[in-house]
């Protein structure tokens, strides 16, 4: 442990109402057609892998580092500008063991039903 205090994960949905907050991917923003979720991890914090929370989503790292941990222990840490897809993976959780904030912002298919298999 690192002795910083656990603090817990953020989720926000953003709406696409032509906002500035809107993140880019590959340079445009996501159109109508597609729901964005921005997660961000506070240095130090964990947040446990629920698979419904990224099923069908490109996840990409924003800023910061995150390290996925697999149920049977393995890891892999990675960085701004990385590209994941979480969906069908055995995770257990998220961290993050940085000193800044880490970003992750998952872009959907508006319209799909998450707890479908």
């Amino acid at each position: 442990m690192s002795g910083r205090e656990d603090k817990p994960a953020r989720s926000e949905a953003l709406a696409d109402d032509g906002d500035d907050q809107q993140p880019r991917i590959l340079g445009r923003r996501p159109g109508p057609a597609f729901t964005t979720r921005v997660t961000t991890l506070p240095p130090g914090g964990s947040l446990a892998y629920d698979e419904t929370a990224w099923r069908d989503a490109l996840v990409i790292v924003r800023s910061g580092e995150v390290e996925l941990e697999c149920a049977a222990g393995g890891r892999r840490t990675f960085a701004a500008g990385d590209l994941l897809w979480l969906t069908g993976l055995e995770l257990r959780v998220l961290h993050n063991h940085g000193d800044q904030p880490a970003v992750l912002v998952a872009v959907a298919r508006r319209g799909r039903r998450r707890s479908q298999a």
